[in-house]
């Protein structure tokens, strides 16, 4: 009879323990959640947002010709921002390899992308989003990489790998941010194609989700020239 006792305690023992374990590791996961979000990816991101902010408001702006919807990448912007942007890898690489557990290691991945893309380091970039896109199981990042894998075809040149993203994401359903930078995206690529008539809906679809007042009447502007252009 002790033996029996002995041995039902001893069952439910490991019950209770089985299920500390796992509140254990539910409240672990949380807490690697908060601590990648809150603290170097939330860092890495408002940086790498002010870094844009300059590059955007670095846009040189010559009315005798279509004005670029996108800063213009060159070794002067490179060396200008380069000290941010290695900051941002920084941070950003910190819930990569302290929290890889967490959900947001897949959107750190991300930064550390747009980061290497404003480098000008598009290979390595191109290798980020398609990792991103390959192993995330987060549809918004995956959206958010493959957007960053065109602007970095259209960068380097290679407009047919280019096109096949953009049909791929027609496939992909995102958030209203990555439809605004998805539309920009294609539209750029229209108009570095010389195909203005199709930039045209793009921008259409893309000015009402533009959130800034300046930036979205400049695109207006952009999307005059192009119905000029058209004729």
């Amino acid at each position: 009879l002790i033996y029996r006792w002995a041995a039902l305690l001893a069952f439910l023992g490991g019950l209770g323990l089985a299920g500390c374990a796992s509140d254990k590791n539910l409240v672990a996961h949380a807490f690697n959640n908060v601590a990648a979000r809150d603290n170097a990816y939330f860092l890495a991101r408002e940086k790498l947002h002010a870094t844009e902010y300059k590059l955007y408001a670095g846009r040189i702006n010559d009315y005798n010709q279509t004005l670029p919807l996108f800063p213009t990448l060159d070794s002067a912007s490179v060396k200008a921002n380069r000290p941010d942007l290695n900051d941002i890898i920084k941070k950003a690489s910190m819930p990569i390899q302290r929290r890889p557990g967490s959900d947001w290691t897949d959107d750190a991945y991300v930064l550390v992308g747009w980061a290497r893309f404003y480098q000008m380091q598009f290979d390595d970039a191109a290798l980020t989003f398609k990792y991103v896109n390959s192993t995330s199981k987060d549809a918004n990042a995956k959206h958010e990489a493959l957007i960053g894998l065109m602007r970095t075809f259209v960068a380097q040149g290679e407009m047919e790998s280019a096109k096949a993203v953009s049909d791929l994401l027609d496939k992909e359903e995102g958030l209203p941010q990555d439809a605004r930078q998805l539309f920009l995206t294609r539209a750029d690529y229209y108009i570095r194609t010389e195909e203005p008539a199709k930039a045209i809906p793009q921008l259409e679809k893309a000015i009402p989700l533009i959130e800034f007042k300046n930036e979205r009447s400049r695109t207006r502007y952009i999307l005059a020239q192009l119905y000029q252009d058209a004729g």
